[in-house]
């Protein structure tokens, strides 16, 4: 006994729903922005008062060594060191850098800020956060 052939498309099963008033208003109204503007403004890190440029390098020292290169104790980090061009940090080491620095320091990095020079050695990170906080 032989089946029907199987409809590979079938136009009906594809059509979209036209949106309704009532979810447009529920999409796009007052309530709507207000919660996205919410949800916006709880994500964003809160600028606070910056530590001295001594305690900004120690904490990115104490990160970097620790969360980034723990399996390298016998490497000492100074100001200087070359994070990129010596493969120390890597690309997921840069946004681990950029979550550190926004949630230690109340910065909020901006995506125009993520630069390959900004992150080349802790003293340029440093000046970053720097810029940052003077600008906040």
């Amino acid at each position: 006994m032989r089946r029907a052939p199987a409809r590979l498309y079938d136009s009906t099963l594809h059509r979209v729903r036209r949106r309704t008033p009532e979810d447009i208003h529920r999409q796009t109204g007052p309530q709507a922005r207000q919660s996205r503007t919410e949800l916006r403004t709880e994500d964003q890190p809160t600028n606070q008062a910056l530590p001295d440029s001594a305690t900004i390098t120690a904490a990115l020292q104490g990160f970097i060594q620790e969360d980034l290169l723990y399996d390298r104790e016998d490497l000492i980090l100074d100001e200087q060191t070359q994070l990129l061009q010596e493969g120390l940090v890597d690309s997921m080491g840069i946004f681990r850098l950029i979550d550190f620095i926004e949630q230690e320091f109340g910065l909020a990095i901006q995506p125009s800020e993520i630069q390959v020079e900004h992150f080349q050695s802790i003293a340029s990170i440093r000046t970053l956060i720097e810029q940052q906080g003077r600008s906040a």
